[in-house]
């Protein structure tokens, strides 16, 4: 019994895991978020201090752990 749960935990962190990445991508599929998040009469450096504020300017990889 004790076997199964820690097989069943095993498999639900994996699909966790997937979850997350689907999610992640299909957020960044959508468009730039800063262009979604702002109004559209937002000035250069507002879209630039938007995305160091919210981490949009790090690599994709370092977003997905920050999003995690």
């Amino acid at each position: 019994m004790q076997r199964y749960i820690i097989k069943r935990f095993f498999q639900s962190l994996i699909v966790i895991l997937g979850i997350s990445v689907i999610v992640f991508i299909i957020i960044h599929l959508t468009g730039d978020p800063t262009d979604l998040l702002l109004p559209p009469e937002a000035g250069p450096e507002d879209r630039e201090v938007f995305r160091q504020q919210f981490g949009l300017d790090k690599p994709i990889y370092i977003q997905y752990f920050e999003y995690i």
